[in-house]
Order: structure tokens, then sequence, then C-alpha cells
């Protein structure tokens, strides 16, 4: 399901098609969670109020979800393979009920807490087994996989919290029980494999698993890393527990010691979770999404110099574009999460001041270059995640265009009325803006310049692209390719 040749040529292909001028609302709810937000309007223009009326009605929507009746929304019963299943996002991690969690955490404490106490764990939390909901993109946010998360830590002599135990719920769907690399690049996603960096970075070493069939039909996969354990607990109905021992494989730490018979014996005895599963559906087609790069702590640090070069350049061309024009320094960061296994976002940004010529007006904007890997064109579905790199921000108007070269461009206007002084002769002058253009390169890199304002526009938007049409490529190593873990 993941790309593995030219990104290049996925761009070529893949591009998305410019969004429709009507909503079709009939899909939308035939589709329960798409929500789309690829909205045709000018900027500036007067369809913000049709818009707002519109995903109101979308709120309404995708808020009754969550309490949708079981017997319209299948549970993961009803679908054959939950592996290739998964969610839709949930708005503000809300899923799950009161009374599965608090399953889980009166079953974990029988579980676990006397392995703590024996291990002389000096818990940090009067509550170590809060169970809280976790969400994850499948394949690049196309789906969603649901877990429920708790840990206990050690209050250490010195005041440092050493991380001791952490358990995972895993609800049906995205996720497979066969071992291997633990990343979000893959779908559906491993949950245990044979390295032990999850939770020790320099950890080198591959032991080996052990997979027993217990009864009820469930399945127990098991690593002794010796100083730390895992294992996975698969359930018939598909879910699962994942449950990590780390008895102080961090140089210095104190050594929570226990047997690996007894922690197995212990992942084993918890029961299987009746999950509310009801919006779980299969995942019938995903567009192919170069691969993602993962979190790597060094990177920022060595592209720190790439990042200055795109910005030296980038701002000699706007200076001569736009005389008086200025730009800090470009630095390098990604986006994303630092856990094991996540997808980043690798962009250099930078910051200045833009001096329109035509209007006389100046504004602050920012300037970001986002490199290949992980994203495709586009305006995303979702405004927290999705393939596509453009997420489109709640009250916000988007749109986007194709040229025939394949170059894509996306616009997002932000209108944020404030209050005016009484007596005030035009309203609009107190009204706050931020206007972002996106231009997609068919080479597989993007730049974006966004600019914020108050009162009348400073610019027409003409000004933006003829920018960004001149930006030459950000500088990197083009030959560069995110790699998948081998275990």
């Amino acid at each position: 399901m993941n790309l593995q040749d030219d990104p290049k040529a996925l761009f070529r292909t893949a591009l998305p098609e410019a969004p429709p001028s009507e909503f079709d609302l009939d899909r939308i709810v035939h589709d329960g969670y798409r929500v789309r937000r690829r909205r045709r309007a000018l900027v500036g223009g007067a369809a913000a109020t049709g818009v707002a009326a519109i995903a109101a009605v979308l709120a309404l929507t995708v808020v009754g979800l969550p309490g949708a009746d079981r017997d319209a929304n299948p549970p993961a019963e009803a679908v054959d393979e939950t592996a290739m299943a998964g969610y839709p996002y949930a708005l503000s991690e809300g899923f799950g009920t009161d009374e599965e969690r608090e399953f889980l955490e009166e079953n974990a404490v029988g579980a676990f807490q006397p392995l703590l106490d024996r291990a002389g764990v000096v818990q940090t939390d009067g509550e170590p087994f809060r169970f809280v909901p976790r969400q994850s993109p499948g394949n690049y946010g196309q789906t969603w996989l649901r877990s429920f998360v708790a840990s206990a830590s050690s209050l250490e002599d010195d005041g440092n919290v050493e991380p001791v135990l952490s358990v995972e719920a895993l609800l049906p769907g995205g996720w497979t029980a066969e071992p291997g690399p633990v990343t979000e690049q893959l779908f559906p996603q491993h949950v245990i494999s044979a390295s032990g960096s999850p939770w020790y970075e320099d950890a080198d070493w591959t032991d080996e698993l052990e997979t027993t069939d217990l009864d009820g039909g469930r399945t127990l996969t098991t690593v002794n890393h010796e100083c730390a354990y895992e294992a996975l607990l698969t359930y018939p109905d598909g879910s699962g527990l994942y449950a990590v021992w780390d008895m102080g494989c961090g140089e210095g730490s104190q050594e929570f010691a226990i047997a690996f018979d007894d922690f197995t014996a212990a992942v084993a005895s918890m029961p299987e979770v009746a999950f509310d599963t009801s919006e779980l559906r299969p995942v019938d087609e995903l567009v192919e999404v170069p691969t993602g790069w993962l979190y790597d702590a060094e990177w920022e640090g060595s592209a720190q110099g790439s990042a200055q070069a795109s910005a030296d350049a980038a701002r000699f061309l706007i200076q001569a574009e736009m005389p008086g024009s200025s730009l800090g320094e470009g630095t390098a960061e990604y986006l994303g999460s630092s856990n094991h296994g996540s997808v980043v976002e690798r962009r250099y940004h930078a910051s200045g001041v833009m001096v329109f010529a035509d209007g006389g007006g100046e504004a602050p904007f920012d300037l970001n270059y986002t490199l290949p890997g992980g994203w495709l064109p586009g305006i995303a579905e979702s405004p927290e995640f999705g393939p596509e790199l453009h997420r489109c921000l709640d009250g916000a108007v988007c749109e986007s265009e194709t040229e025939d070269d394949g170059t894509v461009w996306t616009f997002e206007e932000i209108i944020e009325p404030q209050e005016s002084p009484e007596g005030a002769s035009d309203p609009d002058e107190y009204t706050n803006h931020q206007f972002e253009v996106t231009r997609f390169d068919p080479d597989g890199w993007a730049v974006a310049i966004s600019v914020r304002w108050t009162g009348s526009v400073p610019f027409e938007r003409e000004e933006l692209t003829d920018v960004l049409s001149a930006l030459p490529a950000p500088v990197y190593d083009a030959a560069a390719e995110p790699q998948i873990p081998e275990n």
C-alpha cells in the first residue's frame, strides 16, 4: 500500500483535480466522516456566509457519529478483515466510553500492580492506570487507528521520573498481529518487532520473537530484551493489548527487575474488552503516497546549512521583486511527533516583512519550503491531518487550481472581524486577515507564503503568485529517500 518508486512520477499521475463548484451533500452523508473543506470561493468574496452555513450542517453530521446506532453501524464482527479497516478522525480524541476505560483500569490494576509493588516502583501518580484515548494516522491520515494508553513511572531519589510500564489497549482496525517494523509508513501497521528501539534509541539488538496460542482463540507474541520485555496479546475480535516493561535499559537508571514469565502472565490475564467499533469501516481504496520521513533527532542540525541557503536565495528574489522587503534566517524543522515510528514532514522556515509597491502597504509573512516525502499536493479533507499537504483550517475559505504543467496551487483565507470603536466609519478596517498561497512543484517539493494584515487588502493575489512562481527550488539532497526499517 506504500509507494516505493520515484515520488516524482507519482506527483505527475496523482495530482488532485480542482474541487467541484458545489457541495455533493449526499456523498458526504454517505461517506459519514468525509467532510470536504475544498471550498470554491474567491479571496474576499461573499461566499463565506454560504460556506459557514454548509459547514454548520456538516458539523452536526460529524458530531452525531460517536453515538451512532450499532444496528446502523455494524460492529467489528461485520468487517471481514479488521487489519484493512479504520475509523474516521475523532475530534478532540472524542471516542470511547467510561465503561470501557473503567473496565481496562480495573483489570490493569489487578494484573500489573503486584509487579510494580514487587519491583519497588515508587509511582509518580496515584492512578497509574488511567487510560486515555489515542488515535494515530493510517496511511498518512486516510484512515485512523484507535487505542487507549496508560503508563506507570517511578520517582527516583534525584527527582527524575523513570518510565517503567506502558500499556496500550488496541481497538480492532488498521493494525496486524504479524511482527514487523513499527512505523506509520506502512498500512496495516505492525505493533511489535524484534527491535528494542521503541523505548531505547541506542539499542542495537534484534532478539527472537515467540508466538504462543492461548485458550479462547487468543495469541501472545513476546520478546525478551533482557533489560526490557515486550508482549502483544491479540483477541478473536481483532482487538489487542500491547505492553512494555523497562527494567532500566537507559544508562544509569534504576533497575526494576521482574521475571519474564510473571510479565507475560500479567499480560495474558487481561480480558477482552467489548469496545465500541460502530464506526469501524473497511478501507476500500488507499491513495498511494510517497514514503514519509521518520523522526530523526539529528536531521534539523544537519539540514541547517541547506535551510539557510534556501532562505538566502528566496530573500534575493523577493527583494528584487518587492524592494524594501525583508526575510530572516532560514531554519530546518520538522512537523509531527517524535514518537517511535511517527512520520514527520521536513521543511525550511523563515519570516519577514513584505512591502507592496502598488498599494504602498507592508505586511509580515512566513515562508515555508516543504521537502518531498509523505504527502501529496492539494487540500486535505481534515484540518488536522491528511495525505494532502494543505490542511484547510476550520472557518477558512480554501480553493485549489492545477496548471497544465502539473503545478498545483492552493489558496486559503481567514477573516476574523474584530470589535471596532464606537462611531468607526469603516468596521472592516479593524478586521484581521490571513492569506496563504502554496505552490506544489511537479518535482515533489512545495513552497508557501502566508501573509497577515488588518484592514483593507494591501496587495493583489497575483503579486504573491508571481513571487512564488519565480522562487527557486529549496536546497536539499534529491537523491536521499525515506527508508522503511527492516524490523
